[in-house]
């Protein structure tokens, strides 16, 4: 296969738009994320540390 057909210059542009497009959204949405994990967290925490207050006394 060539590797200046026009079909490997299309997929080669496809690719890169993916990819950067992938990068900007990874980069908004990670901190987002990670801050939701660690509510999802603090929750859970706070539960677990309920139950077995309630279970020790």
């Amino acid at each position: 296969m060539k590797l200046n057909s026009l079909r490997t210059k299309v997929n080669t542009a496809i690719l890169a738009t993916c990819l950067i497009i992938t990068a900007c959204y990874g980069t908004v949405l990670y901190p987002v994320e990670i801050h939701r994990r660690q509510a999802h967290f603090s929750h859970i925490n706070a539960l677990l540390s309920a139950v077995f207050q309630n279970w020790i006394s």
